[in-house]
């Protein structure tokens, strides 16, 4: 859902109180919250319930919503306070950030295209796993899931130079990991 749609969706709920666009709302924040939790919860029921949780609030609190830019950051940042307020309340260690999952689908007209983009797939994950630890969380972050420079740099506490500098090595780094088994031309358009 780009940045337009979302915002007419937080016009309805906020304004009207419209419960198929919080629907369609949940349907595109839930399973990328879930994700996000459950990379730090590793427990797959907590992070169900910690999503649900805050697309709930969201809704409870729907009259402020037009208050915020980005709803999909916004909601990052709330499942990120409760993570920690998971592990405070349980005295657990703070698992990093960068132990994210990278996930890319993909569909396929021909079986040969599906074993190519599979394989490319595995490459990519290599080349992404590959990365240093916060070049790894920046890249999922913006390539993965949508994120904005900016947002990134909120959610991570860190200034959008930084975000830019991970970026620019990401990339710099698949490329060259890359560059054995494409043409630039196929590996600037794939990642």
């Amino acid at each position: 859902m780009n940045q337009s749609e979302s915002k007419l969706l937080i016009e309805k709920i906020a304004l009207q109180d419209c419960q198929a666009s919080y629907e369609c709302l949940f349907k595109d924040l839930y399973p990328i919250l879930y994700r996000f939790a459950l990379n730090y919860l590793k427990d797959s029921e907590q992070a169900e319930e910690l999503a649900s949780d805050v697309l709930f609030d969201l809704w409870t609190n729907r009259t402020q919503l037009l208050e915020i830019t980005n709803i999909k950051a916004y909601a990052y940042v709330m499942v990120k306070n409760r993570v920690l307020n998971i592990f405070r309340k349980n005295k657990i260690q703070t698992r990093s950030l960068e132990d994210l999952d990278v996930e890319i689908q993909i569909n396929f007209a021909t079986p040969e295209q599906a074993l190519i983009r599979k394989e490319f797939k595995h490459r990519v994950e290599a080349a992404v796993n590959s990365l240093p630890p916060k070049a790894k969380l920046v890249y999922q972050l913006i390539r993965m899931d949508g994120l904005s420079y900016r947002e990134t740099a909120e959610l991570l506490g860190i200034s959008s130079k930084t975000v830019d500098a991970h970026m620019v090595a990401a990339m710099k780094k698949m490329t060259d990991v890359l560059r054995n088994s494409y043409d630039r031309d196929d590996i600037a358009s794939l990642i």
